[in-house]
């Protein structure tokens, strides 16, 4: 409770959560909460940030020139097509944008070796827990600094 408290996350808005492992809670942060703590606290203001689930016949293609990433992405709406990956973007107020993708394949790699794969969280919302795990290893990439807030 008291990290959560810290980082100014906000449990009701399920930005955190305390998780039983065993005989006790482990505090966690959502993929919400790691979205606030970059935009509040990125050295590089954010002007948003998020992730997307991409399934077979979606289009998305992802360029990197001269270190400048830059994509597309077309889904098919309302598709129940399999699940080929997810992918987070950080786009940035100067323009820039950082983007992350994970194959299906590293994505299920990760929830296997999760204490708690069989949690009703990746059970019952798997796309969801798949856009938390693209977007925490996005916000790993993204330099922030605690004492730094942002107008």
């Amino acid at each position: 409770l008291m990290q959560g408290a810290y980082l100014g996350l906000d449990f009701m808005n399920q930005e955190s959560y305390l998780v039983p492992y065993g005989s006790t809670l482990q505090f966690q942060m959502s993929y919400k909460g790691a979205r606030k703590i970059v935009k509040k606290y990125s050295i590089r203001p954010v002007k948003d940030i998020y992730a997307e689930i991409v399934r077979e016949d979606d289009l998305f293609e992802l360029e990197n020139d001269n270190g400048k990433q830059s994509f597309v992405f077309k889904p098919v709406p309302f598709s129940n097509k399999p699940v080929i990956g997810a992918f987070a973007v950080c786009v940035f107020e100067d323009g820039g944008t950082l983007v992350e993708t994970m194959s299906l394949e590293e994505l299920n790699k990760i929830q296997n070796s999760s204490k708690a794969k069989s949690s009703p969280a990746w059970l019952g919302y798997p796309n969801e827990m798949r856009k938390k795990c693209v977007m925490k290893r996005l916000c790993k990439k993204i330099s922030i600094e605690f004492g730094c807030t942002t107008p």
